[in-house]
């Protein structure tokens, strides 16, 4: 019974010193269509943040200012080094002037916005 209470309480402890003590990574960000622009065709607006640690962090989308409520995600996933990556995305049809964003807002930090560029 000792040893399982020991073992708990290591358990416990690196679990809380890990968040306690662990070095934020700001997300690497990227905006992106899945096709190439043509007026009136369906396509889909991609925002990719990677790279990110602690997995605490909101995506949201704009379009033309207004956050997009039906925003569509991937299951967020980590790699072996504890850095998470998460997609959102929405399927839309293009219209000449349309500008979409990402906000990003990790961990503590106040949000930032990144802009699609249409041209890439």
């Amino acid at each position: 019974m000792g040893r399982l209470l020991t073992i708990s309480l290591l358990f416990f402890l690196g679990w809380f010193c890990q968040g306690a003590l662990a070095i934020a990574d700001p997300p690497k960000v990227s905006i992106y269509t899945t096709s190439p622009l043509e007026e009136g065709k369906e396509n889909t607006v991609v925002c990719l943040v990677s790279g990110f640690h602690p997995p605490k962090i909101t995506v949201e989308m704009l379009r033309n200012g207004e956050v997009i409520t039906n925003l569509k995600a991937m299951d967020m996933t980590f790699e072996s080094d504890w850095k998470y990556q998460w997609m959102k995305y929405y399927p839309f049809t293009y219209k000449a002037g349309d500008e979409f964003r990402c906000k990003v807002a990790h961990a503590e930090s106040e949000p930032k916005y990144y802009k699609w560029d249409p041209m890439l």
